[in-house]
C-alpha cells in the first residue's frame, strides 16, 4: 500500500454516528482567500508548485445528500465533518496531515509523481480549511499556518493575519484589519491545540481571565477595531 493511498484511506476513515450536528453547517473560507507565508525559508505552496506548478486549489463544500447521509450516520471525511459538527477534533486531523503527513510525501522524490502530485493536490485544498464561517458572525480558525485570509460573509468583511511559530514552537497571533470605520461585532473561535495545552490568552496585551471555551475552541464575541490582536501562548 502506497503512503498516499494510506493517507487518502485514513482521511475517509471517521464514522458521524453518534455526533451531534450544527444547525446550520459551517463553509470554508475559499482557498484563494487565503495566501500562506513563508517559514524562514520554507514555503508548503512553493513545495506544491514544485511538483506541479498546474495545480489549482479545489474548494471542500458540503453537498445535500452528503448532509443525508450525515445525518443517518454514514462515513464522511474529517474535513466535512467538521464543518457538519464544529467540532475542534476534526481540525487536529487536518493540522496533523497538513503538517506532518503530506509535506514528506510531496518533498519525496523516491515516490512516483501521479503519488506526489495526489498529495501536492490534497495539500493545497487544505488551506481552505484553515478558516471556516457560519455565514454570517462567527469565524473559526481551525490551524495556525503563517497566512493572511481574506474573510467575507454576509455580516462582516475583514482582513485576518496570522502569525504562528508552530511546528517550531506555541506562539501564536492573530492581527484584525480592513474593517470600516469604528466597531464590528463578530466572534472568533479559535482552536486549542494539543501542543498548546495550558495556554493563557491576550487581547490587545491583557490576559483573558476567564476565556469561553466550545467545542476545543476558544469563543471571543466582541466589538473589534482595526489593527486589534488577539495572541496565546503555551505555559511552561
Amino acid at each position: 500500500m502506497s503512503k498516499v493511498f494510506f493517507f487518502l484511506l485514513f482521511f475517509f476513515s471517521l464514522s458521524a454516528s453518534a455526533q451531534k450536528m450544527l444547525k446550520r453547517p459551517l463553509a470554508y473560507v475559499p482557498a484563494d482567500s487565503v495566501i500562506v507565508l513563508p517559514r524562514g525559508e520554507s514555503n508548503i505552496i512553493a513545495d506544491i508548485m514544485a511538483v506541479d506548478p498546474y495545480l489549482n486549489p479545489k474548494d471542500i463544500v458540503l453537498t445535500k445528500a452528503e448532509k443525508k447521509t450525515a445525518k443517518k450516520g454514514h462515513l464522511l471525511r474529517y474535513d466535512k465533518m467538521l464543518l457538519l459538527t464544529g467540532e475542534a477534533v476534526y481540525a487536529d486531523t487536518l493540522e496533523e496531515r497538513f503538517f506532518r503527513l503530506l509535506p514528506p510525501a510531496i518533498n519525496d522524490g523516491i515516490l512516483p509523481v501521479p503519488e506526489r502530485q495526489s498529495a501536492a493536490q490534497e495539500a493545497l485544498d487544505l488551506t481552505g480549511t484553515i478558516f471556516a464561517t457560519n455565514g454570517k458572525d462567527q469565524v473559526y480558525v481551525n490551524f495556525y499556518e503563517n497566512c493572511t485570509a481574506r474573510i467575507t460573509t454576509k455580516a462582516v468583511h475583514f482582513l485576518l493575519d496570522v502569525i504562528s511559530e508552530y511546528p517550531d514552537g506555541p506562539e501564536v497571533k492573530l492581527r484584525i484589519g480592513g474593517l470600516p470605520a469604528g466597531q464590528t461585532a463578530f466572534s472568533l473561535h479559535l482552536r486549542i491545540p494539543s501542543w498548546a495545552e495550558g495556554q493563557k490568552f491576550f487581547i490587545n496585551g491583557r490576559e483573558i481571565v476567564s476565556p469561553i471555551i466550545a467545542n476545543g475552541y476558544l469563543v471571543v464575541s466582541r466589538k473589534w477595531r482595526n489593527n486589534e490582536e488577539l495572541f496565546f501562548y503555551a505555559k511552561d
